[in-house]
C-alpha cells in the first residue's frame, strides 16, 4: 500500500502524533454540559459535541490522520473509500485538503445529503447494487486499477490513532473545566472510536479491564500499553461454559479491584440457522451451554461477592427472539427464553440481599453478530436495510450501556424482575427470512 508503514496496533504516542497532524485541521469540539440535566442527574454530564467537526461527524479525524501518511510519490493515484455516508465525506474533505482526488463507493440508496456532501468536496462517487456486488471488493479492485490508497473506515491504525484524539480533547478539556472523569461512555460501532478512546482515556486516568475470547496476544499488548501510562490493567479469557475457568475470571476481577458490585451477563452466540426439526441435539446443546449454563456459572461464583454489598445488580443481555420466535432460530430462542426465566427466578430470591436483577431485551444491535443475523434473516449488508428498521436505525451498543448504566444508578433503585424492550418499538419485525 503506498503510504507510511501502519504500525500493527496504534500506541497513545500514536493518538498524541494525530492530534499534532490534525492541527489547525480538525475543529477542537467543545465539550458542553447542562445546568439543568446536571440537577436532575445529581452530578455533571459533559457531551462532546463532535457533530460540530468538519463534515458533522468525528471520522474527519481519522479520515485526516490516514491519509496525511501516503507517500508524496502516491499522492497523485488518490484514494478510494466505501462508505455510507460519514466515512465518505470524512475522506473526500481530507482528500481535498490534500489536494488528491477521491473516489467513494456509496450505496445506491444512500442519503441524499450524504452523497450531496460527498461531493461537495469534490470525490467521484461509485453506486453499488446491494442485491449483487460487495463494496469491499468493488472498492480494493478500483484501488488497484488505480493504483490508489484503500481508506477504510474503522479497521486501520492510523484511523483509530485519528479518532482517538477524541479522547485526547475530552481529557483535556474536562481537566480545564475541574470536572474529574468518573466514566465516559463511548460509542461503538465499527470500534475505531472505542478503540482509539481507550487509549486516550487510560492516559487520562482510567484503570481498564479488558475481557477477551481468543486473541491473547492483542489483549496482553493493549494490557501492557496501559500499564506503560501508569494505570491498573488486566486482561482475562475463559469459556463461560466453563464453570471453573469462570471461578478463576471473577476471582481475578475480585482481587483486581477489591469488590464486585455489578454483573452484566452478555454471553451468546447465535444458532445455525435450521429449522428444529433439521437442528441436532449437539447444536441444541451448544447454544444452551453458552446463554443458559454460561450465565449459571456466573450467578454462582458472583452471588457471594454481590452479597455483601448494600446495593447489587445483576443486568441479563437478552433479545426479542424469545418473544417472537421465529422460525429458523430455535435454539437460540430457547436459550434465551430460558435465560430470561432464570433471571428472574433470581430477582425474586436475591431482592432480600439487596440486589437488582433486570433483562435488557434488545433487538438487532449494531456489532458483529448483529449484522450477521441481518445478513442470514434478509440477505443483505446492515446499512443497506437499516432505513426499514424503528427509526432508520438499528439499536447501537450505546443504547444498551445507557440502560445498563440507568438501571445500575439510584434512579434504576426500584426496579427489579423485569423485562425491558430495547428494540425501537418493533425491532425484529423489522427482519424477514431471505
Amino acid at each position: 500500500m503506498p503510504c507510511s508503514p501502519a504500525p500493527d496496533l496504534p500506541t497513545f504516542a500514536d493518538v498524541k502524533d494525530a492530534a499534532l497532524r490534525l492541527r489547525g485541521h480538525a475543529v477542537r469540539t467543545p465539550l458542553v454540559e447542562s445546568a439543568r440535566l446536571n440537577e436532575q442527574l445529581g452530578g455533571r454530564l459533559l457531551i462532546k459535541a463532535e457533530m460540530l467537526q468538519r463534515v458533522g461527524a468525528f471520522k474527519f479525524r481519522g479520515a485526516y490522520n490516514r491519509i496525511s501518511r501516503i507517500d508524496e510519490a502516491a499522492r497523485p493515484r488518490g484514494v478510494v473509500a466505501y462508505s455510507s455516508g460519514n466515512h465518505a465525506q470524512g475522506v473526500a474533505a481530507a482528500a481535498a485538503l490534500f489536494g488528491i482526488p477521491a473516489l467513494i463507493v456509496m450505496p445506491e440508496d444512500a442519503a441524499a445529503s450524504k452523497i450531496a456532501g460527498t461531493r461537495a468536496y469534490g470525490a467521484e462517487i461509485v453506486f453499488y447494487d446491494h442485491a449483487r456486488e460487495s463494496r469491499d471488493e468493488l472498492a480494493e479492485g478500483l484501488a488497484a486499477d488505480r493504483g490508489a490508497t484503500l481508506v477504510r473506515p474503522y479497521d486501520d491504525p492510523y484511523i483509530i490513532a485519528g479518532q482517538g484524539t477524541v479522547g485526547l480533547e475530552l481529557a483535556a478539556q474536562a481537566r480545564e473545566m475541574d470536572a474529574p472523569l468518573d466514566a465516559v461512555l463511548v460509542p461503538c460501532g465499527g470500534g475505531g472510536l472505542v478503540a482509539g478512546c481507550a487509549l486516550a482515556l487510560a492516559e487520562a486516568g482510567a484503570d481498564v479491564a479488558i475481557n477477551y475470547r481468543r486473541d491473547e496476544a492483542a489483549a496482553k499488548e493493549v494490557v501492557e500499553q496501559i500499564e506503560g501510562l501508569g494505570r491498573r490493567a488486566f486482561s482475562a479469557q475463559c469459556d463461560v461454559t466453563d464453570a471453573d475457568a469462570v471461578n478463576a475470571m471473577v476471582a481475578s476481577v475480585d482481587a483486581a479491584f477489591g469488590k464486585l458490585d455489578l454483573l452484566v451477563s452478555n454471553a451468546g452466540i447465535a444458532s445455525r440457522g435450521q429449522l428444529l426439526a433439521d437442528t441436532e441435539v449437539s447444536e441444541m446443546r451448544r447454544v444452551i451451554d453458552t446463554h443458559v449454563f454460561g450465565a449459571f456459572h456466573f450467578f454462582q461464583t458472583a452471588l457471594p461477592r454481590l452479597r455483601k454489598n448494600d446495593r447489587s445488580d445483576v443486568i441479563v443481555i437478552s433479545s426479542v427472539s424469545p418473544h417472537r420466535t421465529p422460525p429458523g432460530h430455535g435454539p437460540y430462542a430457547v436459550a434465551k427464553a430460558g435465560l430470561e426465566a432464570m433471571a428472574k427466578v433470581l430477582a425474586k430470591e436475591e431482592r432480600r440481599h439487596g440486589m437488582r436483577v433486570n433483562i435488557i431485551a434488545a433487538g438487532v444491535v449494531e456489532t458483529d453478530l448483529g449484522r450477521r443475523l441481518v445478513k442470514f434473516n434478509m440477505g443483505d449488508e446492515l446499512e443497506n436495510v437499516v432505513s426499514q428498521f424503528p427509526f432508520g436505525r438499528a439499536c447501537q451498543p450505546e443504547d444498551v450501556a445507557n440502560l445498563c448504566v440507568f438501571l445500575a444508578s439510584d434512579k434504576g433503585s426500584y426496579i427489579t424482575g423485569h423485562t425491558i424492550f430495547l428494540d425501537g418499538g418493533d425491532g425484529i419485525g423489522a427482519m424477514k427470512q431471505g
